[in-house]
């Protein structure tokens, strides 16, 4: 996707009704979208949290009076579960039992806590329990998808769970011997499943990609969902997503 084109949908998406919306045009797959809109929300709430955490007590006397943790979140436009975690800190209960309350509804001594809980955890789909399994579980199918792929080619690699015993930094895949994509050399693999806009290449060429290189030499980032084409990565990274994984062709030396 071009930068052009990404500005315009990003401006557009802010909710799940906008990914019915776009996904309806053509722009990309709902599973694009939702990630696309995930990335913005976590962008937002992590650079809001401070500024809405000062309003704890005013949230908490709202709860109290019986607006709902749901309701609170509507108004100051903040994810639910994180605005119910604010609330209940404000008004006494850890966060470590927040999110054993959360996790675990049965545990929930209070029928109103215990339903207000049920709803955030439903409504959001970012921070809730069942939303971090399933991007947990996502990252791992990305990633198997790719082991699968790899095996097919017959290429041996080496996990990053065994490459944690001899580096600092490691790749989910690092190739035991030279794979060519496009006629570029390539020693590991990284893989991602979400969306390559311009502040996660960005964040990952830093914190990932240019310690790769240096230790192993070039290599290849997957973006899942897509990524955006104009726009520059450091040397000897190539980046692809889900689509090159539907080829069945490679070149080694």
């Amino acid at each position: 996707m071009k930068l052009k084109d990404y500005k315009e949908l990003y401006k557009r998406l802010n909710n799940a009704e906008d990914v019915k919306v776009l996904c309806k045009e053509g722009k990309l797959t709902k599973d694009a979208l939702f990630n696309i809109l995930s990335q913005k929300i976590v962008r937002s709430a992590t650079s809001r949290y401070y500024t809405v955490k000062r309003y704890g007590r005013d949230m908490v006397h709202e709860w109290l009076n019986k607006k709902s943790f749901l309701e609170i979140a509507e108004r100051v436009h903040f994810p639910p579960v994180l605005t119910a975690s604010i609330i209940l800190q404000q008004y006494g209960i850890s966060k470590k039992r927040f999110w054993k309350y959360i996790t675990h509804l049965e545990l929930v001594p209070d029928q109103r806590l215990k339903k207000e809980l049920k709803e955030v955890a439903e409504k959001d789909f970012c921070y809730s329990p069942k939303a971090m399994v399933s991007q947990r579980e996502h990252g791992n199918s990305v990633e198997n998808i790719v082991k699968e792929w790899l095996m097919k080619q017959g290429i041996d690699f080496e996990r990053e769970n065994d490459l944690k015993k001899k580096y600092k930094k490691t790749p989910d895949f690092l190739l035991k011997k030279i794979l060519k994509i496009d006629g570029e050399k390539i020693k590991w693999i990284e893989c991602k499943g979400s969306f390559g806009d311009l502040v996660e290449i960005r964040r990952n060429t830093k914190k990932q990609f240019l310690p790769y290189t240096k230790m192993f030499g070039p290599g290849m980032v997957v973006y899942w969902h897509g990524f955006i084409e104009d726009t520059e990565i450091i040397e000897d990274v190539i980046v692809k997503d889900r689509s090159f994984f539907e080829q069945n062709i490679y070149t080694s030396t």
